[in-house]
């Protein structure tokens, strides 16, 4: 078995307790491995220390809210997919997260149904792009191979860009 297949590694930046009680409920029974920031300074000092398959992000908390969290990812080169909770009627707020680079978003309250969809597609997101920089750490080491290494990289992001609208499109 593949490492990257074994445990599913997810962050959950969320202030509210309850709620972070709910999402481990619901991810722990799928053999997600769950840690919890309760703001985004927390939470980047985490993914700056940890791998993790996705992040999911409150946008509204105390310290630094998730639109900031999501711009410190950024500027720390951190690629990795996340979607964003949010409970505002402000269609805004999910608009410039998903420009800041969130790969979705989900409304509270939300479907459960809805919710472990979006995440698995944002995992498999995580995925792919971590194949992905495997992929080119081996193509920069090979030279012999390297063309057709190549055209597996370009053929991944492809993917990779397919699934993240796609990933908008289901929910329509």
């Amino acid at each position: 078995m593949d490492k990257l297949d074994e445990i599913r590694s997810v962050l959950v930046v969320e202030d509210e307790q309850d709620l972070r009680d709910v999402l481990l409920d619901l991810l722990k029974p799928l053999r997600f491995q769950v840690d919890f920031a309760t703001n985004g300074m927390e939470a980047l000092v985490a993914a700056k220390a940890h791998f993790y398959d996705a992040i999911i992000t409150d946008l509204m908390m105390p310290k630094m809210t998730g639109g900031e969290f999501l711009v410190e990812l950024k500027k720390s080169r951190i690629d990795t997919p996340v979607i964003v909770l949010t409970g505002s009627p402000e269609k805004a707020f999910v608009i410039d997260a998903l420009r800041m680079g969130a790969v979705d978003f989900i409304e509270k309250p939300f479907d459960p149904t809805v919710f472990l969809t979006v995440i698995e597609r944002a995992v498999e997101i995580g995925r792919r792009r971590k194949r992905l920089e495997f992929e080119v750490e081996k193509a920069l080491t090979q030279q012999d191979n390297g063309e057709a290494t190549l055209k597996e990289i370009e053929k991944q992001k492809m993917m990779i860009s397919y699934l993240q609208v796609s990933n908008h499109a289901k929910r329509r």
